[in-house]
């Protein structure tokens, strides 16, 4: 006896299969994975740049007000960036992660799913807005607009725009 098609019944799913999104791409990460990813980071450039800068006497005179200058400001960024860049480049030119996106399963692809250039992820996604952010009052702003961007249906950051990438699932 064949057996016959139940019109009522759930439609079944093997499970096995990779998550994959309609078009054959990998799903696009999770705010909360690209958030934890982007905290490790932060934490990672902070234990390695806090004592160079302590020993530098970036420190001296804390808790006092001390207004760095202009100058002072934008070397520490670029400082920043390319610890960043030396710190993750071999990860991120070989798979586009950084070690927080690699701990949490993520990663940077074009837009096509292309693995982008290492030049192209510090050039365009990390430096513009970087830079953007020494930018008197402007800055600190825009960089809160480069991060809420998230929340849009894309699921992607200002950075993610500008460089042409997203962040899916590894």
């Amino acid at each position: 006896m064949e057996s016959e098609v139940n019109p009522y019944e759930p439609p079944k799913v093997d499970l096995d299969v990779v998550a994959e999104t309609s078009d054959g791409e990998a799903p696009l990460a999770g705010r909360g994975s690209r958030l934890g990813a982007a905290m490790l980071d932060g934490l990672l450039i902070l234990v390695i740049l806090g004592p160079i800068q302590y020993m530098l006497g970036f420190y001296d005179g804390f808790p006092e007000n001390y207004d760095p200058s202009f100058l002072e400001t934008a070397l520490g960024t670029l400082a920043g960036v390319a610890v960043y860049a030396v710190v993750n480049g071999k990860y991120l030119a070989a798979n586009g992660q950084t070690i927080g996106k690699k701990a949490l399963g993520i990663r940077i692809v074009n837009v096509d799913g292309s693995k982008p250039s290492l030049t192209d992820i510090v050039v365009k996604r990390y430096l513009p807005f970087s830079v953007i952010s020494l930018v008197p009052f402007a800055g600190p702003l825009l960089g809160m607009v480069n991060i809420l961007l998230i929340f849009g249906s894309a699921q992607r950051c200002g950075h993610d725009h500008v460089a042409g990438t997203k962040v899916v699932d590894a």
